[in-house]
């Protein structure tokens, strides 16, 4: 038997119309069969502004210097007269090759190349100024975004970076920014870099000061690596071991490398490794140009070994954890293996002991 109509449209899906309106058929004219409805498909545009928006941004995300370099790479040549060159020496002409034309129509012909050649090269020059001249006008610095500055103001920096706020966007360099502002002594290192449309950002990495230095001319600050830092601003609090006794004022910006400084900075950075130590830390004091004694919040004080300064830090870190019954004010570490407390400072007797 053979099956009823609506279940043998069902299984081959004949579509419920008119054959006029199918898809192919000789009725269906410019109508289309979409599935769904009968209606012919809109065609999709692009807008003139919308496409030229796009243009520019790729324009301006890439540059223009760079687009040019490109193009010039693809065309392996080196410059745009270059090319003038080239495309004035150019011909194609087999009757040229072949010898059967005469000089006076090769000259005709070179003039003809040649002047249509500079015309193209002059109209590529004024077609790329023209874009240059809008791009600057619609991609301008108009936000400087700050970050990883600690101690220096955003007002010093923005200070800095004045000449940048308003000018195009594709005329700022970002690696000559940079190294413009890491002739600031307390900066380390920076990264500049462009957000189109209109953002340029900075990211400070600042030096980080472990120490106070104090002389009789001034007060400095010293990083890890011994460079001497001017100290920021009031509003930036440091809380840090000093440094007392310097011979001369240091210059901001050199790097110390006296025996007493290094040694101090060794004990310096040895402590911040143990929490006890460093809440504990308070000066140190050189004399004679050599680290002299370390002085603690609670008034005792130590006196440096020769052995490694590791070890007499973590002697000092036993000690504090300690229940410092000792009835001294004088931390001796003088000996690798243990220290003594003291009253008073030992000094050797005149006959050596």
């Amino acid at each position: 038997m053979s099956p009823n109509r609506s279940t043998y449209r069902e299984a081959v899906r004949l579509p419920s119309r008119p054959m006029s309106d199918r898809a192919g058929s000789q009725y269906s004219g410019s109508m289309a069969y979409n599935g769904k409805h009968n209606r012919p498909r809109r065609k999709r545009k692009i807008g003139r502004r919308i496409l030229a928006l796009i243009i520019l941004l790729v324009i301006a995300w890439f540059g223009r210097e760079e687009i040019i370099g490109t193009v010039q790479g693809w065309l392996n040549i080196d410059s745009v007269d270059e090319m003038t060159a080239d495309l004035t020496n150019e011909t194609t002409d087999p009757a040229r090759d072949s010898g059967l034309v005469s000089s006076d129509s090769l000259r005709e012909s070179d003039e003809a190349v040649g002047t249509d050649s500079v015309a193209q090269a002059g109209l590529m020059n004024r077609v790329g100024g023209w874009l240059e001249d809008k791009l600057a006008d619609v991609f301008v610095v108009k936000r400087i975004v700050l970050e990883g500055n600690r101690s220096l103001s955003e007002d010093l920096l923005l200070d800095e970076l004045a000449d940048v706020q308003g000018s195009p966007m594709l005329g700022v360099d970002p690696p000559a920014l940079a190294d413009s502002l890491r002739q600031h002594p307390r900066v380390r290192d920076v990264v500049v870099g462009r957000q189109f449309p209109s953002t340029i950002t900075v990211d400070v990495e600042e030096c980080r000061e472990v120490a106070v230095l104090i002389s009789n001319g001034g007060v400095w600050s010293i990083d890890e690596s011994r460079v001497v830092l001017p100290l920021p601003g009031t509003a930036w609090p440091l809380d840090l071991p000093v440094i007392t006794g310097l011979m001369s004022d240091p210059e901001s910006g050199s790097t110390l490398s006296d025996s007493g400084i290094v040694k101090a900075l060794d004990w310096v950075l040895a402590a911040a490794e143990l929490p006890r130590v460093q809440a504990w830390l308070s000066e140190l004091h050189l004399s004679g140009g050599e680290l002299s004694w370390i002085a603690g919040d609670d008034g005792r004080i130590a006196l440096p070994g020769a052995h490694s300064v590791i070890a007499q830090v973590a002697t000092i870190d036993a000690y504090l954890a300690s229940d410092k019954t000792e009835d001294g004010r004088f931390i001796d570490l003088s000996f690798p293996d243990y220290l003594v407390v003291r009253r008073e400072p030992w000094k050797p007797s005149e006959d050596g002991e």
